[in-house]
């Protein structure tokens, strides 16, 4: 099975296509705060049972954001032999719909020889963003001319096939991931590992995954979902992940529990993942509303 004989066409998804149509504008208002407009290029964000979705911000929006604030807070830096190494998300209590003036706060930078660790709020989403000095035989790129910015051109560029399906149980499965890229040259920050798979990419395929693992676990469909809502999601990846073809994954749901949440009853689930040689690590936990056949 591939993902979207599961999920359905992956243009009516946000992770399987919308979060392409997406454009960023941010803006210095004073050196701790920023604002940003979250814009759609007349396309589709999200379609379920042929009903355009309200566009909020996601954890995708929200770790895009940070990573084009750390570009501007490092603006006098050479990024280009940086990657993002480490995101840790954890969603506000309501969904954030207006993307006209995302506030985005810069709580806090540690500064090592080889990392940089930022602390951010961006409308009561919480982010911590770590980047790391590539050490590998890539070298940075330093003629920017021409180039398009990585952070958001890569993910427009590349394509994501999640396919070879197969459950392992209620609780687990695998699949195979495989990125395909136009030859494009990028610059700024991950440009120096664009010939991987980003951990911005990484976020894409499992919360395609998770969707997957969470619907499985209670026996429905996309279709049948009233509400998907990412609470918290930890990423971790390893240096030298070049390999873009056929990665093996794996991912389990290790808690599941149900709560009720005015007069709804949700299902709240524990997840993670990995690929086969644990080169990237995921933790997520997921919460769903249930639909009204499977209240009782």
């Amino acid at each position: 099975m591939d993902i979207d004989s599961i999920l359905g066409n992956y243009k009516t998804r946000y992770f399987g296509n919308g979060y392409k149509n997406t454009d960023y504008d941010i803006k210095m208002i004073k050196p701790n705060l920023f604002s940003a407009k979250i814009s759609m290029n007349g396309k589709v964000w999200s379609l379920k049972n042929n009903k355009e979705m309200r566009q909020h911000l996601s954890t995708l929006d929200g770790i895009i954001l940070a990573s084009l604030t750390v570009e501007k807070i490092l603006i006098n830096k050479v990024l280009d032999e940086y990657w993002i190494s480490h995101f840790k998300i954890k969603a506000g209590k309501h969904a954030i719909e207006s993307m006209d003036n995302v506030l985005i706060k810069f709580n806090r930078m540690k500064v090592d020889t080889n990392y940089y660790l930022f602390k951010f709020n961006i409308e009561g989403m919480k982010i911590d963003l770590k980047i790391e000095k590539n050490h590998g035989d890539k070298k940075a790129r330093t003629d920017s001319v021409s180039m398009e910015p990585y952070t958001t051109g890569h993910l427009k560029d590349s394509t994501l096939y999640i396919d070879n399906i197969s459950y392992l149980d209620k609780d687990g499965l695998s699949a195979c991931v495989t990125k395909k890229v136009k030859n494009m040259s990028y610059c700024g920050l991950g440009s120096v590992a664009s010939n991987s798979i980003s951990l911005l990419e990484w976020l894409v395929v499992f919360s395609q995954i998770g969707e997957v693992m969470t619907y499985h676990h209670d026996n429905m469909e996309r279709c049948d979902s009233n509400n998907l809502w990412m609470k918290m999601i930890t990423a971790d990846l390893k240096e030298g992940t070049a390999s873009t073809i056929n990665r093996r994954v794996v991912s389990e749901i290790t808690k599941s529990s149900l709560v009720n949440m005015h007069d709804d009853r949700w299902r709240i689930i524990t997840a993670k993942g990995s690929d086969i040689d644990n080169k990237v690590l995921i933790t997520a936990k997921i919460a769903h509303q249930l639909p009204e056949e499977k209240q009782k």
